[in-house]
C-alpha cells in the first residue's frame, strides 16, 4: 500500500518532469485521477489540492477544468 510520503514524492517528481519539459500549465484533474488510482486512501480532491500546492510552488500554472 502506498502512503502519503509516496504520494508527495510522486507529485514532486511529476512537477520536476513538467519543468524539465518546459510545460508551465497542467490540468490537475487528470493528474489527480491518475494518482488516485495509485493512492486510493486519498480522495481525488485531497490529491488535487496537494498537486496544486506543489505545482504552484514550482511555478506551474494549474487548471482544474474538464
Amino acid at each position: 500500500m502506498h502512503n502519503d510520503e509516496d504520494l508527495m514524492a510522486s507529485i514532486i517528481t511529476r512537477a520536476a518532469r513538467l519543468k524539465e519539459r518546459g510545460l508551465g500549465t497542467i490540468n490537475v484533474l487528470h493528474v489527480a485521477q491518475e494518482l488516485h488510482a495509485l493512492f486510493p486512501h486519498c480522495s481525488e480532491v485531497e490529491i488535487k489540492e496537494k498537486i496544486k500546492e506543489v505545482f504552484r510552488a514550482e511555478g506551474i500554472r494549474c487548471i482544474d477544468k474538464l
